[in-house]
């Protein structure tokens, strides 16, 4: 069942990466087609010499600058709180349901983690010396709404790291360092369609002046 699972993400990753790449192609005829036949329209053509030193200048640029880091982290983040069994304690003791002492401990621990956690972005955005916040005293933009996703990521990863210790879902290093890159690891497919789905939005941007 697993594998075949495995088989239709495969092949509707597939399908995803294929519609992209025909975009992609279409952009670049019809930013060159466009620029062509009317050069007063402010289109640029993806196959002149600046569309071709734009694109191949800026591609590794396009691949960052669009949330690998944040894709990045997100999975450790999603990986490691799957790893944890948290979310099914969780809805275990929603329900009332019988929970080892391990367990209950884990759990506590984590939500005063937790609180900590919040208390600390709680002084360093809402106090007077506040350090996260713009030099006008907004929150956004600011440089903690520049690193949110990397904050929320970090908190979810260092929750869900004390509850696997603590509730021995994690009985060693070694599983602690798998909980960690088992998201990026199963997530891999997506790091093939961020690519494709960033040249394309990217040049269809650059092309048709909509950055």
């Amino acid at each position: 069942m697993r594998i075949e699972q495995h088989k239709n993400w495969d092949r509707i990753g597939g399908i995803v990466c294929l519609v992209l790449l025909v975009l992609q192609l279409a952009v670049f005829l019809m930013s060159w087609i466009v620029s062509t036949i009317n050069p007063d329209l402010p289109v640029r053509s993806l196959l002149g010499g600046e569309g071709i030193r734009w694109f191949f200048g800026h591609f590794l640029t396009i691949v960052g600058d669009y949330g690998a880091a944040w894709l990045i982290l997100i999975l450790i983040a999603c990986g490691a709180v799957a790893a944890s069994r948290i979310l099914p304690t969780i809805r275990s003791w929603i329900k009332k349901e019988p929970l080892s002492y391990r367990q209950k401990y884990a759990l506590r621990c984590s939500f005063i983690a937790l609180l900590l956690f919040i208390a600390v972005i709680i002084v360093l955005t809402c106090t007077k010396e506040a350090v996260l916040v713009s030099a006008s005293g907004t929150l956004f933009p600011s440089s903690f709404s520049k690193a949110i996703v990397p904050v929320v990521a970090f908190i979810l990863t260092a929750i869900a790291v004390l509850f696997g210790s603590l509730s021995a879902q994690f009985r060693h290093i070694g599983e602690v360092f798998h909980a960690l890159y088992v998201g990026p690891q199963r997530g891999a497919a997506l790091f093939v369609v961020y690519v494709f789905a960033c040249q394309f939005f990217a040049s269809l941007a650059w092309a048709f002046h909509f950055n």
